[in-house]
């Protein structure tokens, strides 16, 4: 097993455990684990369960819209565990871009855009939210991803953007959106380092020759 799926694995029953752990209060222990129990045979992951909007979660028997709110506040309280102690000015591991990634798309229910600023050196100094709303929409997201890179004096852009219904390949626009901002960014000498997409609990990331074969979307996650 990698260390990476090892990783997961440990991460999704801390987070299944913390959820069960809150909705004990509100509902008692039993109940609690009844109540997660149906969500995951639901939702299939404890990821999706965190992503889904309040309303559609009051579908599942027992839970209101009380509920519903502390299972949001679970997933935002789990994401600031890893972002608030994310080192900011340091170099950090693919494992670790990867986990801090994650988090930034923890219980998120729309498509949402983060970038990822590195200096010169290769230390993130910034995440900057971008949108919520899709990644391709138009040209004016990767205007505004290079307006960030030119204000923090970037020299390496990391973007990433989630799938919130759980769809882990990229489509063939999102490819094309890459190949648009990395164009952008090296007319002006900034490298687009990656493409990260977050569905379903996982992260993975569009690879640099697929800007030039968008028909090849099954090789690009990984």
């Amino acid at each position: 097993m990698s260390n990476r799926t090892e990783r997961s694995e440990m991460v999704t029953l801390e987070r299944c455990s913390a959820l069960e752990r809150a909705l004990a209060f509100s509902i008692g222990k039993e109940k609690s684990r009844e109540c997660v129990n149906r969500l995951l045979e639901r939702y299939g992951s404890i990821s999706t369960v965190f992503s889904e909007r309040e309303e559609e979660l009051c579908r599942i028997g027992g839970i209101n819209m009380n509920t519903a709110l502390l299972i949001k506040l679970v997933a935002y309280s789990q994401a600031r565990r890893i972002t608030d102690n994310f080192k900011f000015g340091e170099m950090h591991t693919e494992l670790e871009l990867r986990e801090f990634i994650g988090a930034l798309f923890l219980g998120a229910s729309v498509e949402t855009v983060y970038v990822l600023l590195l200096d010169e050196a290769g230390r993130v100094i910034s995440a900057e939210h971008i949108s919520e709303g899709t990644v391709n929409a138009s040209d004016i997201i990767p205007r505004k991803i290079l307006a960030c890179a030119n204000k923090k004096r970037a020299k390496t852009v990391v973007l990433a953007h989630n799938h919130p219904k759980g769809n882990k390949l990229p489509s063939k626009d999102d490819v094309m959106t890459t190949g648009r901002l990395f164009n952008l960014l090296s007319a002006v000498g900034v490298r687009l380092a990656a493409h990260y997409i977050v569905a379903d609990g996982d992260v993975g990331r569009i690879e640099t020759d697929m800007l030039y074969d968008p028909d090849s979307i099954g090789r690009a996650y990984r």
